[in-house]
């Protein structure tokens, strides 16, 4: 089963993502938030066979949710606003002066380049989106997502949406970095880069306890 988020540790970690996230913007509500890092979860396993953070996610109303991620924001120290908002009073966190979070580079490189794939995407559309993804379709209602069965099924997938022949480059890993530290484009590059134990420890990455699948044949989009 995925990681369960149980200590402060852990939390504050979570924190550090959310501020990440939020220095690129001028404010963001929870709602995005949400599906901001669940984007970001789904890369992870895609491209490195590991986890950005331990959040526990479930199947919900409006696509993936976590309770991890809404404990994190009610003690996040940034900027707030109580604003009025689609008929009820919402949180809208502000980005003005928020420098970005206590992360590894590795981390902060990943969290760029989620952005740079989602900043033009509505949160409407990124919520279609978790909505359609597999672990979404595959759940239980409700109920904790099992992010290592996810990574054990992608090898049979035909559509992995989320893969990136231009992911950043972590210590360790194979292949050629190009200029803005993104992975050299490859005609044989259509597999997992699952990372190794020492190059997640250093990025804070969480690996999965499940053995690299097969993902050669598995057809890919950028």
């Amino acid at each position: 089963m995925s990681p369960q988020l149980s200590t402060e540790a852990d939390v504050e970690e979570v924190q550090e993502v959310l501020k990440e996230f939020l220095s690129k913007y001028k404010y963001l509500y929870e709602i995005r938030f949400q599906k901001l890092v669940y984007e970001a979860e789904l890369y992870c396993i895609e491209n490195y066979g590991a986890r950005l953070t331990t959040a526990e996610f479930k199947p919900y109303i409006y696509g993936s949710y976590s309770e991890t991620i809404r404990k994190a924001l009610n003690d996040l120290d940034v900027k707030k606003d109580v604003v009025y908002r689609n008929g009820g009073k919402t949180t809208k966190y502000l980005g003005y002066g928020v420098s970005g979070g206590n992360l590894p580079n590795a981390k902060k490189k990943i969290i760029e380049r989620v952005h740079q794939r989602t900043k033009r995407t509505s949160t409407e559309e990124l919520a279609k989106e978790s909505k359609a993804s597999w672990l979404y379709q595959n759940q239980d209602y409700d109920n904790p997502m099992d992010f290592e069965e996810y990574y054990e099924q992608l090898g049979k997938l035909e559509d992995r949406p989320r893969y990136d022949e231009q992911r950043p480059v972590l210590g360790g890993q194979e292949g050629t970095e190009t200029a803005d530290g993104t992975q050299g484009e490859s005609e044989d590059d259509s597999s997992t880069a699952e990372i190794s134990s020492d190059v997640a420890q250093s990025a804070r990455l969480i690996r999965l306890n499940v053995e690299n699948p097969d993902t050669s044949q598995a057809e890919t989009t950028t």
